[in-house]
This record gives C-alpha cells, sequence and structure tokens, in this order.
C-alpha cells in the first residue's frame, strides 16, 4: 500500500439541507442524491434539471471544502508520519525517554493526607 493514494470512502451530508429538500419530491431528491453521490466520487457533475442544479450547488461546495479539509489533514499526518521514520522504516527517534524517573520529584515533605509520623 506505501505509495498508493487511498481513496476516501465517505463524505459529510448535513441536517441543514433538509429544510430545502422539504421542497422537492421524492423522486427529485434521489435524482439528487445520486449526482451528489456520482460528484463525491468521481468528482464528475451529472445533469440535473434547473431547480435541482441549484440545490446540488450548495451541497457541492461543502463536499469541496470538506474534500480540502481532509486533503490537509492527509498531508499533515503524512508529514508527522515522515519526522517520525527515515525512509527505511526505522524511527528517526524513541518516543519513550529512557529516564522517566528524572522527572518525579515525589519527596517526604508532599502534602498529603497522612501522616509521616503516623506509621512509626
Amino acid at each position: 500500500m506505501k505509495g498508493q493514494k487511498t481513496r476516501k470512502n465517505s463524505f459529510v451530508l448535513y441536517h441543514s439541507y433538509a429544510k430545502h429538500l422539504k421542497r422537492f419530491s421524492d423522486e427529485q431528491v434521489g435524482k439528487l442524491m445520486r449526482c451528489v453521490f456520482h460528484y463525491s466520487e468521481t468528482g464528475e457533475v451529472l445533469e440535473l434539471e434547473p431547480l435541482l442544479e441549484v440545490a446540488f450547488d450548495f451541497i457541492k461546495e461543502d463536499i469541496d471544502i470538506n474534500k480540502e479539509k481532509y486533503e490537509e489533514t492527509c498531508k499533515k499526518n503524512k508529514e508527522n508520519i515522515e519526522k517520525r521514520w527515515n525512509k527505511d522504516g526505522t524511527r528517526v527517534y524513541d518516543p519513550i525517554r529512557p529516564y522517566t524517573n528524572d522527572t518525579d520529584n515525589d519527596n517526604d515533605n508532599d502534602n498529603d493526607n497522612e501522616s509521616d509520623t503516623a506509621l512509626r
């Protein structure tokens, strides 16, 4: 899978679309959704009747914005992975520090509820 671009298998539909889509018949909404799915998967816009084109345009805009955000997230994640790994697949650095006890500042003068002399 290395070097192979993965295809996104989803997209977002918003509840706010419902108030606009209730003005259309079930058949029109079905045609619109078919066009939305096709566009999300292929990037191609299918032909629609003019009224449905208006509804498609605002959904298409959201799909494009979300796709751009997704691609930016993927790019950032890839850059972060490349910072952590060498080209040969070995780690650039060890994420666990070897001397974690160096930061332990526990001492007998802490403010816990137990008395240090109670068990003597």
